[in-house]
């Protein structure tokens, strides 16, 4: 028998990165970016395109109908710079628009040939942003900048290339500063530190600039971390610490290594002037105790370690990965006092918010109730059918998500993405039947994640599904080591996109033997989950002896943070909303705005409006948008809903022509991400129904005349405010 394939053309993706191949979302002027189109089985077909905005008197191109030449997989790049008469334009143009509406430049692209989807490429436009800023720094080992310098370290005598990226800057010269990178407070507190080296060079028309740095002595050391800093310098007058100055790298000097003795840690060989064991106290190979399983949880995230109370082969691995990676020394693949200080670093540095890890059912306290305790350790369930709600959230989730925030923040901070938030942690049996599930993947063993770009100042959620399959590939498969879809047993598991997973990562330990899954490895509290420090903990098992072996650096690590989203929406939200409503849309739809929400949360202080941010937003239909409009949240992702918040009816203005009251079971409402995106939405529906904002609370007319009646008598408080 044989097989025949049929490809037909058809417009895939597009996606917009600058001259290093990160993705980016916004194009200024002095900067080249470039549209990355996937156009399968169009090889031999032509196809033009021209990239356009919609400006104020309507579509204005940038420039003129090219055609494009594909490669065989169907694959092109296709440039994108503005002309300075370009930018002034659509800056104009930004200027006559009265709601601050942001200018988007599209690619549109056009065939004589029948073409799937391919005016879809006009959905994915870039945005414009005329704001002067640094857009990376990255370090090179080679010239033609393709290798990048690993890990921060480069040999002593080596010359490396920092390759510097900005946008929006016309005049002036850029500057290349390295100071010795001081770790210790008092050097903090010390006088403005001279550069060890200098240099700069003229602004030029591409917005890209690259500087050499021979790391030689003098004035480099060996050993020494130096930090490197490019800023932007106007009439010789340097102003990077007004905010334009990028992000900075770090270049440690590598030592010229003599032998290391069996057994001791090149940590305490580098040591100044510590207390070295040599080797007496340290841990390695064949270990076993409770500092072991600690430190075992604790490097979850740097190569998938297991919550074993051995010191095994991958024990060994993951050490290294964090001696390599976090500690930026010569792996060992030995634990010595120094090791246990790095780690202290992790637990401080980069902080999550505990609260988002727990279940917001309203019918626990945050993880379970430990319902179906029977199931609890029974070998003969599969873990995807155990409905034991375990009482907390696994630590190896917790630690590796610490890890997952070093490497975006050091390793990968190209990527230019950040953690937003735990969206989904802990979910209950009860939190199963509101939301119409069964799976018990959530009972302490999985979270979903957020992510956002972190030069978005916005802090929206990354919806492109391209970019969350290089999160999952760049950061869990290679640094956490984990798996796709529960195929392989005691390593991380992903859910994949084609699972469900689109535009968030899921990650759980689901398929983790059962003696990793004790009730001991689940934490109910922020202090459980971190546990003490793990130099407390050692000395509290008698184990004084290796933290007294400690190197007097530590690692220089960029500190991070995921985003807190408070529980309870207040008047300040409401206020900050109305004004932009008021800004925006003018007078008369703010006082709509602020009469409707004061009527439906009882002058904001219903429980609906503080747990949901919403007047009055009823679930009816499934997720991810409820039965609500879905043209207004997929033109609008930012205000997507972002869960269910379950509660009985409140009297409302039943007694008032409204909808009759129904108290015989609680109700479902929606919770929305600010009150910002539910007065968005309110907007939107009354436009939408010319105008008419009492169809909200009813179809019927007489219902709607007694709802206009009852707004009537309601006081703008907020928008008065605005005027006086």
């Amino acid at each position: 028998m044989a097989r025949i394939t049929v490809s037909y053309p058809k417009f895939k993706s597009i996606e917009w990165k600058d001259e290093n191949g990160k993705p980016v979302t916004y194009i200024g002027l002095r900067n080249k970016v470039f549209a990355h189109v996937s156009l399968p089985g169009c090889k031999g077909i032509s196809v033009n395109c021209r990239f356009y905005y919609n400006g104020y008197e309507g579509k204005t191109y940038l420039s003129p109908l090219t055609p494009m030449t594909l490669s065989a997989a169907g694959k092109v790049k296709i440039a994108l710079s503005l002309s300075g008469d370009q930018l002034k334009k659509i800056i104009e143009d930004r200027k006559r628009f009265s709601n601050g509406q942001k200018i988007r430049i599209y690619l549109e692209l056009s065939s004589r040939h029948w073409i799937e989807n391919l005016t879809k490429a006009s959905q994915h436009p870039i945005l414009f942003n005329d704001k002067i800023e640094f857009r990376s720094i990255v370090i090179y080992k080679d010239s033609d900048c393709k290798e990048t310098l690993q890990g921060g370290i480069a040999d002593s005598g080596s010359t490396v290339y920092v390759h510097v990226s900005t946008s929006n800057i016309e005049i002036g010269k850029i500057r290349l500063d390295v100071y010795k990178h001081e770790t210790s407070a008092s050097k903090e507190k010390s006088s403005e530190p001279s550069p060890v080296y200098s240099t700069s060079c003229p602004v030029n028309s591409t917005g890209i600039y690259k500087f050499s740095l021979s790391l030689a002595k003098p004035p480099y050391e060996e050993g020494i971390a130096y930090k490197v800093i490019a800023s932007w310098s106007k009439d010789n007058r340097s102003i990077g610490d007004s905010g334009y100055h990028s992000s900075w790298e770090l270049i440690t000097i590598s030592r010229k290594q003599s032998e290391t003795p069996n057994n001791v840690s090149l940590t305490n060989i580098e040591r100044n002037n510590a207390y070295n064991c040599k080797g007496k106290y340290c841990l390695k190979k064949g270990d076993k105790g409770k500092l072991i399983e600690e430190i075992n949880i604790r490097l979850a995230g740097f190569g998938g370690c297991l919550p074993s109370d051995e010191f095994t082969e991958l024990t060994e691995k993951c050490v290294r990965q964090f001696q390599r990676d976090y500690m930026q020394i010569e792996p060992t693949g030995v634990v010595c006092g120094s090791f246990l200080v790095a780690l202290d670093d992790l637990r401080s540095k980069y902080s999550v918010d505990f609260n988002r890890s727990k279940c917001n059912c309203g019918g626990c306290k945050g993880f379970g109730n430990q319902l179906y305790l029977s199931e609890r350790g029974n070998s003969k369930i599969l873990e995807m059918y155990r409905k034991y709600e375990y009482p907390g959230i696994h630590r190896s989730l917790w630690w590796a998500l610490k890890a997952v925030m070093f490497y975006l923040a050091n390793k990968e901070q190209n990527m230019n993405i950040s953690l937003l938030y735990i969206f989904s942690g802990y979910r209950c049996h009860n939190n199963n039947r509101i939301h119409r599930r069964k799976s018990t993947n959530h009972m302490g063993k999985a979270m979903d994640l957020h992510f956002y770009h972190t030069n978005d100042k916005h802090k929206r959620q990354i919806q492109n599904n391209k970019t969350i399959e290089e999160i999952r590939s760049k950061i869990f498969h290679t640094y956490l080591k984990a798996g796709n879809d529960w195929k392989i047993k005691n390593i991380f598991n992903l859910e994949s996109t084609r699972m469900g997973a689109t535009t968030w990562v899921h990650f759980d330990v689901r398929t983790f033997d059962l003696k990793y899954l004790s009730d001991h490895l689940f934490a109910n509290s922020l202090q459980n989950a971190n546990g003490p420090t793990i130099l407390e903990y050692a000395k509290s098992l008698d184990k004084g002896g290796i933290c007294n072996c400690i190197n007097s650096s530590l690692p220089v690590n960029k500190p991070t943070k995921s985003n807190n989203i408070k529980n309870d929406f207040n008047l300040s939200d409401a206020r900050e909303a109305l004004q932009y409503i008021y800004n925006t849309y003018g007078r008369d739809m703010a006082i709509i705005i602020e009469r409707m929400f004061r009527g439906e949360t009882a002058h904001f202080a219903s429980v609906q409006y503080k747990k949901c941010g919403t007047c009055g937003m009823e679930a009816h239909g499934d997720a991810p948008y409820y039965g609500w409009d879905s043209n207004f949240f997929e033109k609008y992702l930012e205000y997507k809903p972002v869960g269910i918040y379950e509660m009985y009816e409140s009297k409302g203005l039943s007694g008032k022509g409204g909808n009759a009251q129904d108290t015989s079971k609680p109700k479902k409402y929606i919770i929305m991400p600010s009150v910002k995106a539910t007065m968005e939405y309110l907007v939107y529906y009354i436009r939408k129904h010319n105008n008419n904002y009492a169809r909200w609370h009813s179809t019927k007319a007489s219902a709607q005349e007694a709802y206009r009646s009852h707004l009537q008598g309601i006081v703008p408080r907020i928008v008065k405010s605005f005027e006086e």
